[in-house]
């Protein structure tokens, strides 16, 4: 009895967003508050950690399972400089980390989702989130039916427990899914559950690699 093929089964393809169909910048925002605000370098990296792998949550972790608010998150940045620094710059510096959209991302999403279902799964946090779905900064979420947001699933990549939920809310099993995300760590979450992993490197990498999964 002949197998079902890998593009026979792949039904969704779920997407990381930032680094991946937006760029990321953290220089700018580091070397201001380090420069200006006499921020140690120690106190960025442990302020930002957002792995998920420390005993005690980061307060960017915990912002992204939307376990503190945006004005906690912001104070604590505030807090960790010695030099006084105002809240709208904190909240500036801080939202200056999302750049702008992939135009060649955004062609890819578009004609993909003409051959296959196609959702979104970020790891953000309130602050991030007002801009990401302003359609004035961003024309992506258009192109997605549905766009996981970590602080609002209260669960955060790379947990089992947070790919299960996107499973179960979009009713699909795992080996019906290719994920897609910068985080070598996060892939490899999603794979405890078996589901097929593309470390994105670039968009034509990933236009030729998703073509072993999806006809398009």
């Amino acid at each position: 009895m002949q197998g079902t093929s890998t593009k026979d089964k792949t039904t969704l393809v779920l997407f990381d967003v930032g680094g991946v169909i937006i760029d990321l910048d953290f220089h700018d925002a580091r070397s201001t508050l380090e420069s200006e605000f006499l921020m140690d370098p120690g106190t960025f990296s442990e302020l930002t950690r957002s792995g998920y792998t420390g005993e005690v949550l980061s307060v960017t972790e915990k912002a992204m399972i939307g376990a503190i608010s945006a004005d906690e998150y912001l104070l604590a940045f505030q807090n960790g400089c010695k030099r006084p620094v105002p809240l709208e710059t904190v909240q500036r510096l801080r939202e200056s980390m999302l750049g702008p959209e992939r135009p060649e991302m955004l062609a890819l999403l578009d004609q993909l989702r003409k051959q296959v279902a196609i959702a979104a799964f970020t790891n953000t946090m309130a602050l991030h989130w007002d801009l990401l779905t302003d359609p004035k900064h961003y024309r992506f979420p258009q192109l997605f039916p549905t766009i996981f947001a970590s602080h609002l699933l209260g669960d955060a990549k790379p947990s089992v427990e947070a790919f299960k939920k996107v499973l179960n809310a979009l009713s699909v099993n795992p080996e019906q899914v290719v994920f897609v995300d910068d985080s070598l760590v996060n892939v490899s979450g999603a794979s405890q559950l078996g589901i097929e992993g593309i470390v994105f490197k670039s968009p034509e990498s990933l236009r030729t690699e998703l073509r072993n999964y999806v006809d398009f």
